[in-house]
């Protein structure tokens, strides 16, 4: 499985799995397909829940020490990759 820097990073905050659609452009079911599957990995956790009217819940989710490892981890790749496309000789 491939990891969206840019989706963890979101996470670095708690978030809502609308606003990762509304930021990232994430179709409605690909959102929440993914968030499903970070929790099951242990990447991100639910962190606090608050009722809507119709009764169902606004859940909040935010990266655990896994996610945040996770990230620094890619964020690093990513920087090194960087670093060394510019150093192609």
């Amino acid at each position: 499985m491939r990891y969206d820097i840019e989706l963890l990073r979101l996470f670095s905050k708690p978030v809502t799995v609308y606003q990762v659609i509304k930021s990232l452009g994430y179709p409605h079911s690909s959102a929440y397909s993914i968030v499903k599957h970070y929790v099951e990995l242990g990447i991100v956790r639910n962190v606090r829940s608050e009722p809507y009217r119709t009764g169902l819940k606004k859940k909040y989710y935010m990266l655990t020490d896994l996610g945040t490892n996770l990230l620094d981890i890619l964020e690093k790749i990513n920087r090194n990759r960087l670093g060394h496309n510019h150093n192609t000789n």
